[in-house]
């Protein structure tokens, strides 16, 4: 699993996590307004806003993570490198050019002829 996808399954649980606190906090609150006894109506609304808290405290850690999660994560854990495709560059083939061939007099050693 690659980094950014853990980044996203966390966003998506603290998000989650976040929803499901706060309608716990807010069904907390509503549940306490009927309540007719001091103590634990003020228990209930007690409860209440420590959910709806963790909620706000839970979507922090869910923004926090979208925006500063990948390089966090890439100081405790960097990235395996990565072999990087690139051209080589070869001599193109060309033709060389031959030097002309140089006409010569071959000059032979002629020896005087003995005469009898």
């Amino acid at each position: 699993m690659h980094m950014s996808a853990g980044i996203i399954v966390l966003v998506v649980l603290f998000a989650v996590g976040a929803l499901l606190s706060a309608r716990a906090g807010i069904r907390s609150i509503q549940s306490a307004r009927a309540v007719i006894f001091y103590r634990t109506r003020r228990a209930r609304m007690l409860a209440g806003w420590q959910w709806l808290a963790v909620a706000l405290g839970l979507a922090a850690f869910s923004i926090a993570s979208a925006l500063f999660g990948g390089p966090v994560a890439n100081q405790f854990f960097p990235p395996s490198p990565v072999p990087i495709v690139s051209s080589t560059l070869t001599a193109i083939a060309t033709q060389t050019p031959f030097p002309q061939p140089i006409k010569t007099e071959i000059l032979t050693a002629t020896t005087p002829k003995a005469t009898l």
